[in-house]
């Protein structure tokens, strides 16, 4: 008998165990759900909370912040990013960094953070290309549908590996397709298609490059020809050119394409039915800096241009926004350091220059943009709820009507409260963010399945359990009588 009781008071233990087990379980699963609802910041809601910032999302996804006249960039880490491949680059101290010029100015203010012979005379090569390109879309007769014809000294380049996009003479295509290859590509058969397009000869577009130079006050620049092929007569120096790109970012279009990572083609009238090559930005900075070369101090690369050539050297341009809203423009001539890879890689030069700059201006990290938000809940509600209402907007969408054709799906996707249309950019960043919220949702509905089967299992156990004890009462009870 003493050894049937405790077994039973086995069973009883184990019961209460498990029925433990259960609340526990639950106890968890109501705080993950708590915890995937809330975000990555979890705003103190009050009903007493003044705040008169604005929030925006900018078209390359960038949420700006904009509170008592300063203005702050969103980090990577709120949309929940991973930085990892940065961690496999060393990156040369400030001091190792070997350039015959440097400069970096902020393109707002104008204020000189970090230079290096900025008025010395330059050799700029394809960075050239920057001041062609502004006095193509500040002539009188710009447009971008305007056509441009490709002449034999247009593709007739002085030495063999000289970039180019591989039109042939005669050929013809839109002005914006031109200047997108010349600056994404660097293509020189482009700049020399459009110095003749828009000066009738390279040399009469010359004197306007020239006129356009001094017109903005460059007092050390001298353009012998559009492309960048010049010698020692045809020369920017470091702040002239800073100041040319000042200009030319003024213009929309100029920021659209040095922005641009992968070019698709326009068809011309020899290739009139598809495009006929894709172009990646020759601007490493741009294509990989916001990852392999991100910076705690730079928060996102906007352009510019390259250059190389063998009396140049390696140059390059980068305009780069800090957390704090600033908008920085480096320029490296020249420059030269052997990494541990053995490989030359101006880009990480002028990103540890951008760095410097960054930090000696105080500009903030990331790690101060976040605590910013932290201390400005308002803020975190305003964009929890833009974000909301995007996700919201696609959500309508999925749901809607299934005859709806494709084309008016897209069109309401890229659609704002106020009807006024988004950009692409804006479209796939609403769609990832959707994405986003789905995985979570999913998760949610996966863990909440796992639970069920889970008390399933508990219930049948239970109930085996109580079986048992039950058959164990009446053995012991049977065993009595007798």
């Amino acid at each position: 008998m003493k050894k049937h009781n405790n077994i039973l008071n086995i069973l009883v233990s184990i019961i209460l165990a498990l029925i433990f087990s259960i609340f526990l379980l639950a106890e968890q699963s109501l705080m993950f759900n708590q915890n995937v609802e809330a975000g990555i910041f979890s705003s103190n809601k009050t009903e007493d909370i003044e705040d008169n910032s604005e929030v925006k999302q900018l078209d390359d996804g960038t949420i700006e912040i904009i509170k008592d006249d300063e203005n702050w960039l969103l980090p990577e880490i709120f949309f929940e990013t991973e930085n990892k491949s940065q961690q496999d680059i060393t990156f040369p101290d400030f001091s190792e960094i070997q350039a015959s010029q440097y400069i970096v100015m902020d393109l707002d203010s104008n204020e000189i953070l970090l230079e290096k012979g900025m008025n010395e005379i330059a050799y700029p090569a394809s960075m050239t290309k920057v001041l062609t390109a502004l006095t193509v879309i500040e002539s009188p007769d710009f447009d971008l549908e305007k056509p441009v014809i490709f002449s034999e000294y247009a593709v007739d380049m002085p030495s063999p590996v000289s970039v180019t996009a591989g039109f042939s003479a005669g050929e013809e295509t839109s002005t914006k397709n031109a200047l997108s290859l010349m600056l994404v590509k660097s293509a020189n058969d482009c700049a020399r298609a459009l110095a003749e397009n828009y000066g009738g000869t390279e040399e009469d577009f010359v004197v306007l490059m020239n006129a356009k130079a001094q017109e903005i006050g460059c007092t050390n620049t001298n353009m012998t020809e559009s492309a960048g092929f010049g010698l020692e007569d045809h020369h920017f120096s470091p702040y002239d050119l800073a100041l040319i790109i000042q200009r030319a970012m003024q213009h929309d279009i100029f920021n659209e394409i040095v922005s641009t990572k992968t070019y698709f083609a326009e068809p011309t009238s020899y290739n009139g039915t598809t495009g006929w090559q894709v172009a990646s930005n020759s601007n490493l900075l741009l294509t990989v800096g916001d990852n392999s070369l991100k910076s705690t101090y730079l928060h996102t690369y906007d352009g510019v241009k390259t250059g190389t050539t063998d009396l140049a050297g390696y140059c390059l341009a980068a305009a780069v926004h800090t957390y704090d809203g600033r908008h920085l423009c480096g320029i490296i001539f020249n420059g030269d350091i052997q990494l541990a890879s053995g490989q030359t890689r101006i880009e990480i030069l002028l990103r540890g220059i951008l760095e410097k700059a960054a930090i000696d201006a105080d500009c903030p990290d990331e790690q101060d943009t976040l605590v910013f938000l932290q201390d400005n809940p308002g803020i975190i509600e305003k964009i929890q709820m833009l974000k909301k209402s995007e996700i919201n907007q696609i959500v309508q969408i999925e749901n809607s009507e299934n005859n709806t054709d494709n084309e008016e799906v897209e069109s309401k996707i890229i659609e704002n409260k106020n009807g006024s249309s988004k950009s692409d950019n804006d479209k796939k960043n609403v769609i990832q963010n959707d994405k986003i919220n789905s995985e979570k949702t999913e998760g949610q509905k996966l863990l909440a399945a796992e639970n069920i089967l889970f008390f399933i299992a508990l219930l049948l156990l239970l109930i085996i359990i109580i079986a048992l004890s039950r058959k164990l009462f009446k053995s012991n009870h049977h065993k009595k009588r007798r």
